[in-house]
Protein backbone atom coordinates (compact mmCIF):
# COMPACT_ATOMS: atom_id res chain seq x y z
CA UNK A 1 0.00 0.00 0.00
CA UNK A 2 2.76 2.59 0.77
CA UNK A 3 4.25 2.07 -2.90
CA UNK A 4 0.79 2.90 -4.21
CA UNK A 5 0.50 5.84 -2.29
CA UNK A 6 3.88 7.23 -3.25
CA UNK A 7 3.17 6.77 -6.41
CA UNK A 8 -0.40 8.59 -6.42
CA UNK A 9 2.07 11.07 -4.74
CA UNK A 10 3.99 11.81 -7.72
CA UNK A 11 1.19 13.76 -9.06
CA UNK A 12 1.80 16.35 -6.83
CA UNK A 13 5.32 17.27 -8.05
CA UNK A 14 3.96 17.37 -11.86
CA UNK A 15 2.57 21.21 -10.96
CA UNK A 16 4.38 24.37 -10.16
CA UNK A 17 3.26 27.76 -8.86
CA UNK A 18 1.45 28.63 -6.36
CA UNK A 19 1.11 25.72 -3.74
CA UNK A 20 -1.54 25.54 -0.35
CA UNK A 21 -1.40 22.86 2.09
CA UNK A 22 -4.81 20.66 2.47
CA UNK A 23 -5.34 18.63 5.89
CA UNK A 24 -8.43 16.28 6.22
CA UNK A 25 -10.29 15.15 8.98
CA UNK A 26 -13.85 13.27 9.54
CA UNK A 27 -16.54 13.26 12.35
CA UNK A 28 -19.11 10.87 13.10
CA UNK A 29 -18.95 8.92 9.94
CA UNK A 30 -21.63 6.43 9.22
CA UNK A 31 -20.43 2.77 9.89
CA UNK A 32 -20.56 0.32 6.50
CA UNK A 33 -18.82 -2.20 7.92
CA UNK A 34 -21.84 -3.84 8.52
CA UNK A 35 -23.22 -6.34 10.97
CA UNK A 36 -20.71 -8.33 13.00
CA UNK A 37 -17.98 -6.88 10.90
CA UNK A 38 -17.07 -4.20 13.54
CA UNK A 39 -16.16 -0.76 12.84
CA UNK A 40 -15.40 0.86 9.53
CA UNK A 41 -11.57 1.63 8.23
CA UNK A 42 -11.68 4.97 6.67
CA UNK A 43 -9.74 6.85 4.20
CA UNK A 44 -10.09 9.74 1.97
CA UNK A 45 -9.77 10.21 -2.09
CA UNK A 46 -9.12 13.66 -3.50
CA UNK A 47 -10.49 14.89 -6.68
CA UNK A 48 -8.86 18.04 -8.29
CA UNK A 49 -11.21 19.91 -11.48
CA UNK A 50 -8.81 20.17 -14.30
CA UNK A 51 -9.46 22.81 -16.70
CA UNK A 52 -12.22 21.00 -18.95
CA UNK A 53 -14.36 20.82 -15.88
CA UNK A 54 -13.25 17.10 -14.79
CA UNK A 55 -12.54 15.69 -11.44
CA UNK A 56 -9.11 13.61 -11.57
CA UNK A 57 -8.27 12.02 -8.58
CA UNK A 58 -5.19 13.83 -6.93
CA UNK A 59 -3.92 11.92 -4.04
CA UNK A 60 -5.81 9.94 -1.10
CA UNK A 61 -4.81 9.55 2.80
CA UNK A 62 -3.32 6.32 4.53
CA UNK A 63 -6.09 3.99 5.75
CA UNK A 64 -7.28 4.27 9.85
CA UNK A 65 -8.63 1.15 11.21
CA UNK A 66 -11.63 1.03 13.14
CA UNK A 67 -12.83 4.55 13.79
CA UNK A 68 -15.47 6.67 12.67
CA UNK A 69 -13.70 9.98 13.44
CA UNK A 70 -10.74 9.91 11.31
CA UNK A 71 -7.99 12.45 11.50
CA UNK A 72 -5.36 11.72 8.51
CA UNK A 73 -2.08 12.15 8.63
CA UNK A 74 -1.54 13.37 5.59
CA UNK A 75 -0.34 16.77 4.18
CA UNK A 76 -1.31 17.29 0.74
CA UNK A 77 0.66 20.28 -1.30
CA UNK A 78 -2.02 21.36 -4.36
CA UNK A 79 -0.97 24.14 -6.94
CA UNK A 80 -3.58 26.85 -6.66
CA UNK A 81 -3.92 30.06 -8.62
CA UNK A 82 -4.97 33.39 -7.19
CA UNK A 83 -8.33 34.94 -8.54
CA UNK A 84 -9.11 31.63 -9.94
CA UNK A 85 -11.69 28.92 -8.98
CA UNK A 86 -9.83 25.90 -7.74
CA UNK A 87 -12.49 22.99 -6.77
CA UNK A 88 -12.02 20.05 -4.79
CA UNK A 89 -14.04 17.17 -3.84
CA UNK A 90 -13.12 14.76 -1.39
CA UNK A 91 -14.61 10.93 -1.20
CA UNK A 92 -14.44 8.80 1.73
CA UNK A 93 -14.32 5.40 1.73
CA UNK A 94 -14.48 2.12 4.20
CA UNK A 95 -11.40 0.14 3.03
CA UNK A 96 -12.55 -3.14 2.55
CA UNK A 97 -9.31 -5.66 3.63
CA UNK A 98 -7.97 -7.85 0.62
CA UNK A 99 -8.91 -5.55 -1.88
CA UNK A 100 -6.88 -3.76 -4.55
CA UNK A 101 -6.30 -0.41 -3.06
CA UNK A 102 -6.33 1.79 -6.03
CA UNK A 103 -9.54 0.23 -7.41
CA UNK A 104 -12.14 2.21 -5.39
CA UNK A 105 -14.78 -0.17 -6.88
CA UNK A 106 -13.34 -2.37 -4.33
CA UNK A 107 -14.29 -0.40 -1.16
CA UNK A 108 -17.44 0.88 0.15
CA UNK A 109 -18.51 4.66 0.00
CA UNK A 110 -19.10 7.17 3.17
CA UNK A 111 -19.67 10.11 1.77
CA UNK A 112 -18.31 13.11 -0.83
CA UNK A 113 -18.27 16.59 -0.13
CA UNK A 114 -17.00 19.43 -2.38
CA UNK A 115 -15.00 22.72 -1.44
CA UNK A 116 -14.24 25.98 -2.98
CA UNK A 117 -10.20 26.17 -1.91
CA UNK A 118 -10.08 30.15 -2.78
CA UNK A 119 -13.19 30.48 -0.35
CA UNK A 120 -11.41 28.07 2.34
CA UNK A 121 -8.12 30.26 2.13
CA UNK A 122 -10.35 33.59 2.47
CA UNK A 123 -12.29 32.20 5.69
CA UNK A 124 -9.34 30.66 7.07
CA UNK A 125 -9.34 27.85 9.52
CA UNK A 126 -11.55 24.44 8.92
CA UNK A 127 -13.85 24.13 6.55
CA UNK A 128 -17.10 21.32 7.14
CA UNK A 129 -19.08 19.93 5.01
CA UNK A 130 -22.54 17.29 5.80
CA UNK A 131 -21.94 13.99 4.55
CA UNK A 132 -25.46 12.59 3.24
CA UNK A 133 -24.72 9.00 4.72
CA UNK A 134 -24.23 10.64 8.16
CA UNK A 135 -21.04 12.53 9.78
CA UNK A 136 -18.98 15.54 8.22
CA UNK A 137 -15.68 15.59 6.65
CA UNK A 138 -13.67 18.94 7.58
CA UNK A 139 -10.72 20.42 4.98
CA UNK A 140 -7.93 22.65 6.09
CA UNK A 141 -6.14 24.69 3.34
CA UNK A 142 -3.46 27.73 3.86
CA UNK A 143 -0.97 29.15 1.26
CA UNK A 144 2.25 27.11 1.89
CA UNK A 145 4.83 29.25 3.10
CA UNK A 146 8.21 29.92 1.26
CA UNK A 147 11.66 28.80 3.75
CA UNK A 148 14.53 26.38 4.07
CA UNK A 149 12.18 23.16 4.49
CA UNK A 150 14.85 22.00 7.25
CA UNK A 151 14.34 18.21 8.35
CA UNK A 152 12.91 18.20 11.99
CA UNK A 153 13.94 14.93 14.00
CA UNK A 154 11.88 13.29 16.87
CA UNK A 155 13.00 10.53 19.50
CA UNK A 156 9.50 10.20 21.53
CA UNK A 157 9.42 8.17 24.99
CA UNK A 158 6.51 8.19 27.41
CA UNK A 159 6.96 7.01 31.34
CA UNK A 160 4.39 5.48 33.35
CA UNK A 161 1.31 6.14 31.17
CA UNK A 162 -2.19 5.55 32.95
CA UNK A 163 -3.44 1.95 31.94
CA UNK A 164 -7.00 2.66 29.96
CA UNK A 165 -7.00 -0.60 28.44
CA UNK A 166 -8.94 -2.26 31.61
CA UNK A 167 -8.92 -4.73 34.52
CA UNK A 168 -7.20 -7.84 32.40
CA UNK A 169 -4.98 -5.68 29.53
CA UNK A 170 -2.15 -3.73 29.08
CA UNK A 171 -2.38 -0.37 26.78
CA UNK A 172 -0.91 -0.34 23.25
CA UNK A 173 0.15 3.12 22.87
CA UNK A 174 0.62 5.04 19.89
CA UNK A 175 1.22 8.86 19.42
CA UNK A 176 0.88 11.73 17.42
CA UNK A 177 1.69 14.71 15.82
CA UNK A 178 -0.73 18.06 15.62
CA UNK A 179 -0.21 21.47 14.76
CA UNK A 180 -3.06 24.19 15.19
CA UNK A 181 -5.17 25.57 12.27
CA UNK A 182 -4.01 28.98 11.54
CA UNK A 183 -7.56 30.47 11.40
CA UNK A 184 -8.16 34.50 10.42
CA UNK A 185 -11.75 34.73 13.34
CA UNK A 186 -11.27 34.32 16.98
CA UNK A 187 -12.75 30.62 17.50
CA UNK A 188 -11.40 27.96 20.02
CA UNK A 189 -8.43 25.98 18.60
CA UNK A 190 -8.44 23.20 16.19
CA UNK A 191 -5.99 20.47 15.74
CA UNK A 192 -4.95 18.37 12.57
CA UNK A 193 -2.72 15.21 12.67
CA UNK A 194 0.38 15.89 10.31
CA UNK A 195 2.33 12.55 12.20
CA UNK A 196 0.85 9.03 13.84
CA UNK A 197 3.19 6.45 14.87
CA UNK A 198 2.43 2.94 15.03
CA UNK A 199 1.21 1.43 18.72
CA UNK A 200 3.39 -0.97 20.84
CA UNK A 201 2.06 -3.25 22.25
CA UNK A 202 1.32 -3.70 26.25
CA UNK A 203 3.78 -1.06 27.28
CA UNK A 204 2.99 2.19 29.80
CA UNK A 205 6.84 3.00 28.97
CA UNK A 206 7.11 3.43 25.47
CA UNK A 207 10.30 4.10 23.08
CA UNK A 208 9.00 5.05 20.09
CA UNK A 209 10.86 4.56 16.80
CA UNK A 210 12.71 8.11 15.58
CA UNK A 211 10.90 10.63 13.24
CA UNK A 212 12.02 12.67 10.73
CA UNK A 213 10.18 14.71 8.70
CA UNK A 214 10.00 18.31 6.98
CA UNK A 215 9.37 21.89 9.04
CA UNK A 216 7.03 22.38 5.68
CA UNK A 217 4.99 19.35 6.67
CA UNK A 218 5.00 20.09 10.64
CA UNK A 219 4.35 23.63 11.28
CA UNK A 220 4.50 24.92 7.02
CA UNK A 221 8.01 26.70 7.57
CA UNK A 222 6.37 28.96 10.57
CA UNK A 223 8.14 28.18 13.97
CA UNK A 224 5.67 29.95 15.60
CA UNK A 225 2.85 27.58 14.61
CA UNK A 226 1.76 26.05 17.77
CA UNK A 227 1.89 22.05 18.09
CA UNK A 228 1.49 19.36 20.57
CA UNK A 229 1.33 15.50 21.30
CA UNK A 230 -1.18 13.04 21.96
CA UNK A 231 -1.06 9.84 23.17
CA UNK A 232 -3.72 7.25 22.07
CA UNK A 233 -4.67 3.54 23.40
CA UNK A 234 -4.88 1.40 20.17
CA UNK A 235 -7.88 -0.41 20.28
CA UNK A 236 -8.55 -3.07 17.55
CA UNK A 237 -11.98 -2.96 17.04
CA UNK A 238 -12.17 0.33 17.96
CA UNK A 239 -12.61 3.58 18.97
CA UNK A 240 -9.12 4.44 20.39
CA UNK A 241 -9.07 5.43 23.98
CA UNK A 242 -7.10 8.71 25.02
CA UNK A 243 -4.16 8.86 27.57
CA UNK A 244 -2.66 11.84 27.52
CA UNK A 245 -1.66 14.86 25.38
CA UNK A 246 0.53 17.53 25.68
CA UNK A 247 0.41 21.71 26.34
CA UNK A 248 0.16 23.33 22.95
CA UNK A 249 3.39 25.43 22.74
CA UNK A 250 4.90 27.02 19.93
CA UNK A 251 7.65 25.05 18.27
CA UNK A 252 10.15 27.49 18.49
CA UNK A 253 9.84 27.12 22.29
CA UNK A 254 10.18 23.18 21.92
CA UNK A 255 13.28 23.43 20.36
CA UNK A 256 16.20 23.41 23.00
CA UNK A 257 17.76 26.77 21.61
CA UNK A 258 20.99 24.63 21.61
CA UNK A 259 21.41 23.23 18.18
CA UNK A 260 24.70 23.50 16.07
CA UNK A 261 27.68 24.32 17.61
CA UNK A 262 25.91 24.55 21.04
CA UNK A 263 26.78 21.42 23.05
CA UNK A 264 24.56 19.96 26.01
CA UNK A 265 26.20 19.10 28.98
CA UNK A 266 24.46 17.52 32.07
CA UNK A 267 26.19 16.94 35.31
CA UNK A 268 25.67 15.31 38.85
CA UNK A 269 26.91 16.39 42.22
CA UNK A 270 25.59 13.83 45.03
CA UNK A 271 26.45 13.85 48.66
CA UNK A 272 28.56 11.57 50.47
CA UNK A 273 28.03 13.05 53.84
CA UNK A 274 27.35 10.64 56.99
CA UNK A 275 23.82 12.20 57.09
CA UNK A 276 22.99 9.38 54.31
CA UNK A 277 23.29 6.64 57.25
CA UNK A 278 25.64 3.18 56.83
CA UNK A 279 25.50 2.03 53.45
CA UNK A 280 25.65 -1.77 54.58
CA UNK A 281 21.89 -0.58 56.21
CA UNK A 282 18.87 -1.01 54.17
CA UNK A 283 17.53 2.12 55.48
CA UNK A 284 20.17 4.14 54.05
CA UNK A 285 19.91 6.60 51.49
CA UNK A 286 23.02 4.83 49.77
CA UNK A 287 22.08 1.53 50.64
CA UNK A 288 24.18 -1.28 48.91
CA UNK A 289 21.18 -3.85 49.07
CA UNK A 290 19.31 -4.76 47.23
CA UNK A 291 21.95 -3.63 44.59
CA UNK A 292 21.40 0.21 42.20
CA UNK A 293 18.23 0.13 44.35
CA UNK A 294 19.17 2.89 47.06
CA UNK A 295 17.22 6.70 47.07
CA UNK A 296 20.17 8.00 45.57
CA UNK A 297 20.32 5.36 42.75
CA UNK A 298 16.22 6.14 41.93
CA UNK A 299 17.07 9.90 42.03
CA UNK A 300 19.93 9.32 39.55
CA UNK A 301 17.68 7.74 36.67
CA UNK A 302 14.66 10.17 37.61
CA UNK A 303 16.76 13.34 37.10
CA UNK A 304 18.85 11.42 34.41
CA UNK A 305 15.87 10.65 32.06
CA UNK A 306 14.48 14.29 32.75
CA UNK A 307 17.35 15.62 31.52
CA UNK A 308 18.17 13.45 28.58
CA UNK A 309 15.41 14.44 26.29
CA UNK A 310 17.25 17.87 26.89
CA UNK A 311 20.67 17.30 27.09
CA UNK A 312 20.59 14.11 24.81
CA UNK A 313 23.60 14.40 23.68
CA UNK A 314 27.85 13.95 25.14
CA UNK A 315 29.88 14.93 22.10
CA UNK A 316 33.22 14.31 22.84
CA UNK A 317 32.73 13.23 26.35
CA UNK A 318 30.68 11.61 28.93
CA UNK A 319 28.44 12.90 31.44
CA UNK A 320 30.24 15.16 34.26
CA UNK A 321 29.56 13.74 37.99
CA UNK A 322 30.89 15.24 41.19
CA UNK A 323 30.93 13.96 44.84
CA UNK A 324 31.12 16.24 47.59
CA UNK A 325 31.17 15.60 51.41
CA UNK A 326 33.49 12.59 51.69
CA UNK A 327 36.77 12.35 53.56
CA UNK A 328 39.68 11.64 51.32
CA UNK A 329 43.27 11.75 51.13
CA UNK A 330 46.17 11.03 53.81
CA UNK A 331 45.44 12.20 56.07
CA UNK A 332 41.58 12.36 55.37
CA UNK A 333 39.94 15.14 55.16
CA UNK A 334 36.60 16.37 54.02
CA UNK A 335 36.38 17.03 50.09
CA UNK A 336 33.75 19.22 48.86
CA UNK A 337 34.71 18.75 44.95
CA UNK A 338 36.07 15.23 43.74
CA UNK A 339 35.39 13.52 40.42
CA UNK A 340 32.96 10.40 39.99
CA UNK A 341 33.92 7.82 37.58
CA UNK A 342 36.76 8.03 34.81
CA UNK A 343 38.03 11.85 33.96
CA UNK A 344 36.75 13.40 31.41
CA UNK A 345 33.14 12.05 32.49
CA UNK A 346 31.44 8.85 32.58
CA UNK A 347 30.16 6.78 29.88
CA UNK A 348 26.76 5.71 29.80
CA UNK A 349 24.43 8.89 30.60
CA UNK A 350 22.92 7.87 33.77
CA UNK A 351 23.25 4.72 34.35
CA UNK A 352 26.92 5.09 34.02
CA UNK A 353 26.50 7.76 36.85
CA UNK A 354 24.67 5.35 39.49
CA UNK A 355 26.72 2.69 38.53
CA UNK A 356 29.91 4.78 39.45
CA UNK A 357 28.33 5.99 42.70
CA UNK A 358 27.94 2.17 43.63
CA UNK A 359 31.29 1.09 42.98
CA UNK A 360 32.53 4.65 44.95
CA UNK A 361 30.42 3.42 47.78
CA UNK A 362 31.08 -0.79 47.77
CA UNK A 363 35.40 0.47 47.71
CA UNK A 364 34.55 2.17 50.99
CA UNK A 365 34.40 5.62 50.37
CA UNK A 366 34.80 7.63 53.81
CA UNK A 367 31.50 9.50 54.82
CA UNK A 368 32.14 12.74 56.55
CA UNK A 369 30.21 13.31 59.78
CA UNK A 370 29.51 17.61 58.61
CA UNK A 371 27.31 19.10 56.26
CA UNK A 372 28.23 19.23 52.46
CA UNK A 373 28.99 21.72 50.15
CA UNK A 374 27.97 22.18 46.58
CA UNK A 375 29.28 24.53 44.92
CA UNK A 376 32.81 23.97 44.73
CA UNK A 377 31.20 21.30 42.12
CA UNK A 378 28.75 23.52 40.54
CA UNK A 379 32.34 26.25 39.50
CA UNK A 380 33.89 22.87 38.88
CA UNK A 381 31.52 21.66 36.23
CA UNK A 382 30.91 25.00 34.80
CA UNK A 383 35.22 25.37 34.25
CA UNK A 384 35.13 22.36 32.18
CA UNK A 385 31.93 23.74 30.28
CA UNK A 386 33.69 26.71 28.87
CA UNK A 387 36.76 25.05 28.51
CA UNK A 388 34.97 22.84 25.56
CA UNK A 389 35.53 24.20 22.04
CA UNK A 390 32.36 25.88 20.65
CA UNK A 391 29.48 26.66 23.18
CA UNK A 392 28.32 25.01 26.11
CA UNK A 393 25.41 25.06 28.23
CA UNK A 394 25.33 22.83 31.63
CA UNK A 395 22.75 21.53 33.95
CA UNK A 396 23.70 20.44 36.96
CA UNK A 397 21.82 18.33 39.63
CA UNK A 398 22.57 18.58 42.82
CA UNK A 399 21.42 15.31 44.97
CA UNK A 400 21.56 15.84 48.68
CA UNK A 401 19.53 14.48 52.02
CA UNK A 402 20.20 17.39 53.59
CA UNK A 403 20.92 21.50 53.35
CA UNK A 404 24.54 22.52 53.47
CA UNK A 405 26.61 24.42 56.15
CA UNK A 406 26.13 27.96 54.96
CA UNK A 407 23.07 28.19 53.00
CA UNK A 408 23.32 31.72 52.60
CA UNK A 409 26.59 31.66 51.34
CA UNK A 410 25.83 28.72 48.92
CA UNK A 411 23.48 30.09 47.50
CA UNK A 412 24.79 33.20 46.60
CA UNK A 413 28.10 31.80 45.30
CA UNK A 414 25.47 29.44 42.68
CA UNK A 415 23.38 33.17 42.02
CA UNK A 416 26.82 34.71 40.77
CA UNK A 417 27.69 31.34 38.75
CA UNK A 418 24.50 30.91 37.07
CA UNK A 419 23.21 34.85 36.86
CA UNK A 420 23.91 35.18 32.53
CA UNK A 421 25.97 32.23 32.33
CA UNK A 422 25.58 28.91 30.52
CA UNK A 423 24.73 26.83 33.50
CA UNK A 424 21.52 25.86 35.38
CA UNK A 425 21.19 24.43 38.94
CA UNK A 426 18.75 22.19 40.25
CA UNK A 427 18.64 21.15 43.74
CA UNK A 428 17.24 17.74 44.68
CA UNK A 429 16.44 16.63 48.04
CA UNK A 430 16.59 13.28 48.98
CA UNK A 431 14.93 11.24 52.07
CA UNK A 432 13.47 13.11 55.27
CA UNK A 433 15.75 16.06 55.69
CA UNK A 434 14.52 19.67 55.76
CA UNK A 435 14.97 22.06 53.20
CA UNK A 436 13.34 25.45 54.57
CA UNK A 437 15.91 27.92 54.99
CA UNK A 438 17.53 27.00 51.41
CA UNK A 439 14.15 27.11 50.03
CA UNK A 440 13.68 30.50 51.31
CA UNK A 441 17.42 31.20 50.23
CA UNK A 442 17.12 29.96 46.83
CA UNK A 443 13.61 32.28 46.18
CA UNK A 444 14.13 34.10 43.14
CA UNK A 445 17.56 33.60 42.03
CA UNK A 446 16.75 30.92 39.45
CA UNK A 447 18.06 28.24 40.99
CA UNK A 448 15.85 25.14 41.00
CA UNK A 449 14.42 23.47 44.52
CA UNK A 450 12.64 19.98 44.39
CA UNK A 451 11.99 16.83 46.26
CA UNK A 452 12.37 13.34 45.49
CA UNK A 453 9.20 12.09 47.56
CA UNK A 454 9.40 11.30 51.29
CA UNK A 455 10.48 7.82 52.49
CA UNK A 456 9.04 4.91 50.17
CA UNK A 457 10.36 4.58 47.07
CA UNK A 458 9.49 8.08 45.05
CA UNK A 459 8.04 6.30 42.43
CA UNK A 460 5.85 9.10 42.36
CA UNK A 461 8.40 11.48 41.14
CA UNK A 462 9.64 10.75 37.95
CA UNK A 463 12.38 13.54 37.57
CA UNK A 464 10.89 15.23 34.45
CA UNK A 465 10.44 18.94 36.48
CA UNK A 466 13.88 19.13 36.72
CA UNK A 467 13.29 21.07 33.57
CA UNK A 468 10.69 23.88 34.05
CA UNK A 469 12.68 26.33 34.79
CA UNK A 470 15.49 25.42 32.77
CA UNK A 471 14.17 26.15 29.00
CA UNK A 472 13.79 30.30 29.80
CA UNK A 473 17.16 30.67 31.10
CA UNK A 474 18.86 28.94 27.79
CA UNK A 475 16.88 31.31 26.13
CA UNK A 476 17.68 34.21 27.90
CA UNK A 477 21.50 32.85 27.41
CA UNK A 478 21.54 31.61 23.62
CA UNK A 479 20.21 35.93 22.91
CA UNK A 480 23.23 36.73 24.61
CA UNK A 481 25.11 34.73 22.57
CA UNK A 482 23.49 35.77 19.43
CA UNK A 483 21.55 32.40 18.54
CA UNK A 484 18.30 33.57 19.14
CA UNK A 485 16.58 36.75 18.51
CA UNK A 486 14.24 38.76 21.03
CA UNK A 487 11.12 37.80 19.07
CA UNK A 488 12.53 33.76 19.82
CA UNK A 489 13.40 32.82 16.74
CA UNK A 490 16.14 30.62 15.49
CA UNK A 491 19.89 32.33 14.69
CA UNK A 492 21.75 29.56 12.88
CA UNK A 493 25.13 29.41 12.63
CA UNK A 494 26.30 28.47 8.83
CA UNK A 495 25.79 24.51 8.46
CA UNK A 496 24.16 24.52 11.51
CA UNK A 497 20.69 22.11 11.73
CA UNK A 498 18.50 21.49 14.78
CA UNK A 499 18.69 18.16 16.57
CA UNK A 500 16.96 17.93 20.06
CA UNK A 501 13.79 18.93 21.09
CA UNK A 502 11.81 18.36 24.32
CA UNK A 503 8.14 18.76 25.72
CA UNK A 504 6.53 19.46 28.53
CA UNK A 505 4.61 17.02 30.72
CA UNK A 506 1.55 15.13 29.44
CA UNK A 507 -1.70 15.91 30.66
CA UNK A 508 -1.47 15.21 34.47
CA UNK A 509 -5.12 14.57 34.96
CA UNK A 510 -4.10 11.33 32.21
CA UNK A 511 -0.98 10.37 34.34
CA UNK A 512 2.50 9.76 32.72
CA UNK A 513 4.71 12.13 31.20
CA UNK A 514 6.21 12.68 27.62
CA UNK A 515 9.96 13.05 26.60
CA UNK A 516 11.80 13.67 23.32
Amino acid sequence: MAQQLSQLSQLSKATTGTQIQLSLYANNLKNVAGIGRGVSDPFAVILLQDSSGCYREYGRTSVIKNTLNPSWQEVFTLPFTFGASTLITVAVYDCISGEDFLDLRKHKGMGTASFDVARMIRMGGVTGKRLRRGGAVFATAEIQREGGDAEVAFEVSCLNLKNVAGFLGTSDPFFSIQREVVSSVNSPPKWVTVYSSSPLQNTLNPNFEAVRMSGSMLHNNDPSRRVRFKVEDYVPKGPNKEMGETEPIPFHTMREGMEGTLRNRKAYAISFTSKNGDPRSSKSLHSLHPPLSSAYARCIEAVGRGMDPFCASEEGGGTMAFGFGAKRGVPATVDQCFPIGEEGGVKGGWRGVRLAVDELIRGGVIMSGGKGAFSEAAGTALMTAESMEGKAYVVMAVITEGEPEDVKGEVEAMRAMTEGSNMSIVIVGVGEGEFKELEKEVEGTGIKLTKMGRGGKGGEWDGGEIMELVPGQVEEWAKVMGMVGEGGERVLGKGEEAREIWIDDMDKEEGGRGEI
